[in-house]
Formats: structure tokens, sequence, C-alpha cells
């Protein structure tokens, strides 16, 4: 064992295996940290996508509700001294109905919740007295308001935008309210609805109370968002971008901003999954790039551990026979380069000569 040990553990080896391992760990560790890098950077600039993503979607449907709402106060200023009028009446909630396609229905009350006027006339709420929490709720607040999402008379689940009416002196006559029905087609999934992606990237919207007003699977509006472990910091920082499992357990890259005339917040998400798929091929690219010069490193490596040992070699093999007539000229033939084998190679001539001389 020894012997083998003494064959096999050349200097030239030792060198060799001491280099090359310090260039495989460094290589290695060069390679991790390059693969973390461009992970934490395809995951930030996902998030930071999809953040801008949902304020651009924040900003719209901001615009949107805006221009609702003043088409309705617009409206209901006119309304204020037509409201006996029943065929004004009528052809106004048609307006508002048809001329935008803003709302799925709109309907105009006295101050005492009876219907005056109604779009679609299929509807059949003329004359009828409005006890929907919506239309309660306007009542009751006389003035302009977003409602939470409710389950109307006709059992649609909607929500209601509302303007007050009042006469010249600020008399309250009653409400003029358009209904944008969830699980309908309806404004909202126009703005939204077209942004579903292939690689399972969706936008959904919730309100403050976790109820979800807007999602691709339409099945979902209407339920509550549980099981979410980014909900907290949604709802709290109200824009930003993280990740989160979502309620099927899948790691999503998440951006979201909210509505603040309401506090909806609008998310869009997509898989960590697909968002990393990149990732390999980056890696590879890396190691196509890398690996020439990690070889080209591996052969001077050798070449140069070469070099070092073989003087040391050719010496250590002419001590064998220090006794030999022609030593001294074997010696001196030795390409001793670097300082420590010329010393050692001075010191075996001088040797040489005192045994001569003995």
């Amino acid at each position: 064992m020894g012997i083998l040990k003494s064959k096999f553990l050349k200097l030239n080896r030792l060198i060799l295996f001491l280099a090359i391992t310090a260039t495989t760990l460094t290589f290695i560790n060069s390679f991790y940290s390059n693969y973390e890098v461009q992970r934490e950077q395809l995951i930030f600039q996902a998030t930071e996508v999809n953040r801008a993503y949902a304020s651009k979607l924040s900003d719209t449907t901001e615009v949107f509700l805006a221009a609702s709402r003043q088409q309705l106060e617009y409206t209901a200023n006119i309304l204020s001294d037509k409201m006996a009028d029943d065929v004004f009446l009528s052809d106004e909630a048609n307006r508002l109905k048809y001329q935008t396609d803003s709302f799925n229905s709109v309907v105009i009350s006295d101050a005492s919740g009876l219907t005056q006027a109604a779009s679609p006339e299929t509807l059949n709420l003329v004359g009828k007295q409005l006890n929907s929490a919506g239309s309660l709720e306007a009542l009751k607040a006389k003035r302009a308001l977003i409602s939470k999402p409710y389950i109307s008379t006709i059992k649609n689940l909607l929500i209601f935008i509302s303007a007050p009416i009042f006469d010249d002196q600020h008399h309250y006559l009653g409400f003029l309210g358009g209904s944008i029905y969830l699980r309908k087609p309806n404004i909202l999934s126009k703005i939204l609805g077209e942004h579903y992606y292939e690689d399972g990237s969706y936008i959904y919207v919730i309100d403050k109370y976790n109820q979800i007003l807007y999602h691709p699977q339409k099945e979902r509006i209407g339920t509550f968002v549980n099981n979410n472990d980014g909900l907290d910091e949604i709802i709290s920082k109200k824009e930003g971008g993280l990740l989160l499992k979502n309620g099927q357990g899948i790691e999503m890259l998440a951006g979201y901003a909210s509505i603040l005339s309401t506090d909806w917040i609008i998310i869009t998400q997509s898989p960590l999954e697909s968002t990393l798929l990149p990732l390999t091929g980056i890696m590879e690219k890396v190691i196509l790039r890398t690996l020439p010069m990690t070889l080209a490193v591996f052969l001077f490596i050798w070449l140069f551990a070469r070099a070092i040992s073989r003087p040391l070699q050719q010496l250590a093999e002419r001590a064998k026979s220090l006794d030999s007539p022609t030593v001294s000229e074997d010696i001196e033939k030795i390409n001793s380069w670097y300082v420590e084998s010329l010393s050692l190679k001075r010191a075996m001539l001088s040797g040489v000569k005192l045994i001569h001389m003995e």
C-alpha cells in the first residue's frame, strides 16, 4: 500500500489535483451564483411587469368609473325637473343603457324607492318598489355611491352605481342608478377580460372584503378569496408585488394595484414555474460560453503543473544514482527554471562532489 501511494502520489498529480479542485469549485460557485442572480432577476422583472400592468388597469378602471359617475350625475341634474315626465324618464334610461354600454341595466327611482323608469324594459320594474341592497343604500345615503356586490331583485350578482336627484331647492327626489352584472358580459370584463394568457397568467379583482368581482373563471365571481398567503399584504399595501401561493397551492408572482375610489384591488399574476422556464436556456448558454475557457484553464494548469514538477522529478530520479560517474552531467542538464529547484540542484551537485571526493 505504501509503495502504491508513493508511485501514485507524485508532485505533478498533487498540484494538478489541487488546481483542478480549486478551479472546479470556483466554477460551480460561479455557476450557482449566476443561476441565483438570473432567477432573482426573472422573478423581479415578472413581478414588476405584473405590478405595472395592474397599475395601468387600475387607472383605466378608475377612469371608467369616474366617467360613469359623471354620466349619472349629469343626467340626474337634467331629471331634477322631469320626474313627472314618464316618457322623458324612459328615454333617458334607454339612452344611458344603450349609448355607451357602460351598464347592464339602468333604473330611475323616486324618493320612496318606487321605480319610475328602467332599461331594458324586459326587467318589468316600472311601478314596483325597489328593495335590493343597492337601492336601499342609495335611498338612505342620498349621495353618489358605488355599492358592494349583492344579489338584485331579479337574482343578478351586481354592483350598483348611483347618483341622487335633487330639485332646485335641494329637495331629494330619488336616484338614478346603473347596474353592472358581474356574472354576465359587462364593461369590466371588456376592460380586463382580454388579458388571459396561455402560460397560466390571469387577472382578477377583489373588493375590500376579499370578494371576487372579476375572474376569468366565472364560477369564482362572487366567492371570497381563501387560502392565499399573500392576501394580507395585498390588502394592507394596496400596490406592489410579491411571490405567493394561491388557493390551489400554486406559486404565483403577483402584481397588484388598488382603485382608490372603490377600495377594489386589481391583481395580475403569473405562475412562477412558467416565469422560470427561460432560466434553463439561459444557464445552458452560460455553460456553453464558459466551457471553452474552463477547458483552456484546465489545460493551462496541467501544462504548468508538469513544468513545475518536471525538474523536481528529474532531480529525484538522479538522487537514486548519486554514485554514478555521469550523475553530475545528468544533473547539470536538468532545467531548473525556478528558485527552489535551482537551489536543490546546486545542493545535489555539491553532495555529488563530496561523494566522489570520498
